[in-house]
């Protein structure tokens, strides 16, 4: 049941599991990029993994509009935020680990579990794409 929540909202519709299709050019064709270690690859692994649903469009944080409201809120993932301050190694190891540089856990619904299996290329990829972020207010979405 420690996700029960998480499964209701997405079978509602209310949390998206994979907003890729959101993501089209302006002659509306489906995304497509070249696995490697890219930022637009990093792009497309993030938003695989629902970065938005929860840090918002902008990647800014604050409250997740469509969670559980036991839910704390999310983090400012653009350089502004604490992520900004940490270097790549330090992301990794935070996603493979589940606890942040400063010994802090990961909270639910953060899916690190899930996101700890990409590849050491794939979080590169997803690192260089964070970086390239503009840098925003905390809860800006």
């Amino acid at each position: 049941m420690r996700y029960g929540i998480s499964r209701a909202l997405l079978f509602l519709g209310a949390l998206p599991l994979l907003p890729a299709e959101r993501l089209r050019d302006s002659a509306a064709k489906p995304m497509s990029v070249t696995p490697g270690g890219s930022k637009e690859y990093g792009l497309y692994m993030a938003t695989l993994a629902g970065c938005r649903a929860c840090h918002g469009p902008g990647l800014s944080g604050g409250k997740i509009e469509a969670g559980d409201p036991s839910w704390g809120p999310a983090a400012n993932l653009t350089p502004s935020g604490n992520l900004g301050k940490w270097s790549e190694a330090e992301f990794v190891q935070t996603i493979r680990t589940g606890k942040r540089p400063d010994g802090s856990p990961l909270r639910e619904p953060m899916p690190w579990k899930t996101i700890a299996n990409m590849s050491d290329e794939e979080l590169h990829a997803v690192w260089l794409y964070l970086q390239s972020v503009p840098p925003r207010p905390y809860g800006t979405h």
